[in-house]
């Protein structure tokens, strides 16, 4: 891939690809990298936004995590992007909006095991009293 970058710097894809390669190799600096140089070609590509937010929850670095994955959240999206939302919130100390983000999963994918597990582990909102 890396010889293929060489031919072609500006294919979002190439560096999306070594992104993930570098993900995979436990090596967030060099993943969040090229995952950010497919961002800066391509504004579009939300699975690089989300291969970005894990490199930096890698590095410990939530609220920037958040940011990037931000633009790449609407109503419906893939599974996977719901449960890091999901997950980001919780890392963010924020079990509402953890909550919401699984809520609004189990609308589009109604009540899979995956989303009623993370739901079963953030404690239910407290009533007012």
């Amino acid at each position: 891939m890396r010889k293929g970058l060489a031919l072609a710097p500006d294919d979002d894809v190439l560096h999306m690809n070594l992104g993930r390669v570098y993900l995979g190799r436990d090596q967030p600096n060099k993943a969040r990298f090229h995952c950010g140089q497919a961002i800066e070609l391509n504004t579009h590509r939300d699975d690089a936004r989300e291969c970005m937010c894990l490199a930096l929850l890698m590095m410990g670095r939530n609220v920037e995590a958040h940011k990037v994955l931000s633009p790449a959240l609407r109503d419906r999206m893939p599974l996977s992007r719901y449960l890091l939302a999901s997950s980001l919130a919780i890392r963010n100390e924020d079990p509402i909006g953890a909550r919401r983000w699984l809520e609004a999963a189990a609308k589009v994918y109604g009540n899979r095991p995956e989303i009623l597990e993370e739901l079963n582990r953030i404690p239910a909102p407290s009533s007012p009293r």
